[in-house]
């Protein structure tokens, strides 16, 4: 069996790729797919699905753009926000890849459509091995509950709470907890700041196991996330799987100063550089 974690930087995203027997599948990719491709061609795999746990609020989902390019199945619930699908499956449903089984969990609450997906070895059927959540537990917190409707935060919490011990605690201590953010997301309030953890370690300290039911609405509803405008417009474009980039950026030329300053007066120059770096010889691109 392979398995990578693929973080990145600045919004704590993560994405993962598992494969066995040749056959590879990812979760919740962003949409500069270059990366995946490059480590399952170095471990000699081929993306077959691509398994989605929500509609992402933070960045663009890279599900369409892998389909696109090498034919890989999109994976989902059946809830409406999952039309874009290839295979949407039934809450307990189960997917076979190689050795590995992907059971599927309808988990809401940080949203209406999340889902999580827990692993299975086929020799070993009775035991979880791991457990992707998306956003609806992290590592030392739960997803917020108020991106749906900031009126049904409440609501959203006890659904959340319900499906965090209904559906991914019975898995066993043992499982492996891979959420699809780290710490310093908004997508939850206060992540631990270390990636590797298991249910059994979570149920040690994790609000939502160690808190009763109400106590874990009322932490809910105290929550103040800021909820940056551009989500909105990343969940209409993750309703249909992302949207692919239309150039990889490795192919804009890079500039000469001389031909930077032509070019500059042809459209808007943001300058990303570090502070310190403003002094240093621009090194800038025209998009």
């Amino acid at each position: 069996m392979f398995f990578q974690r693929i973080k990145t930087s600045g919004i704590a995203h993560n994405a993962y790729l598992i494969g066995s027997h040749g056959l590879g599948v990812l979760v919740d990719p962003r949409r500069d797919v270059d990366e995946y491709f490059e480590i399952a061609r170095m471990n000699k795999l081929a993306i077959r699905y691509v398994l989605e746990t929500h509609r992402q609020e933070d960045f663009v989902l890279g599900s369409a753009a892998i389909r696109q390019r090498c034919g890989a199945k999109i994976v989902s619930g059946k809830h409406k926000y999952f039309a874009h699908s290839d295979l949407r499956l039934e809450d307990g449903e189960d997917l076979e890849v190689g050795e590995l089984v992907f059971r599927f969990l309808y988990t809401p609450g940080h949203t209406p459509e999340s889902v999580s997906y827990a692993v299975y070895f086929q020799d070993k059927p009775e035991r979880a091995w791991a457990v992707f959540t998306g956003d609806a537990l992290f590592v030392g917190e739960a997803g917020r509950t108020d991106l749906p409707d900031v009126d049904k935060t409440a609501e959203n919490a006890a659904i959340l709470f319900d499906s965090i011990h209904n559906k991914i605690k019975p898995l066993g201590d043992q499982t492996l907890l891979y959420p699809a953010h780290g710490a310093g997301s908004v997508c939850g309030g206060n992540i631990a700041d270390y990636d590797e953890s298991t249910l059994g370690f979570e149920r040690s300290y994790n609000p939502a196991f160690t808190q009763t039911r109400e106590e874990f609405i009322q932490l809910k509803l105290k929550e103040r996330i800021p909820r940056p405008p551009y989500f909105r417009l990343m969940e209409k474009l993750n309703l249909k799987g992302g949207l692919a980039l239309s150039q990889s950026p490795d192919t804009i030329p890079s500039l000469l100063p001389k031909d930077f300053k032509r070019e500059s007066t042809k459209g808007i120059v943001i300058d990303t550089r570090l502070p310190a770096g403003i002094r240093g010889r621009p090194h800038s691109r025209i998009l």
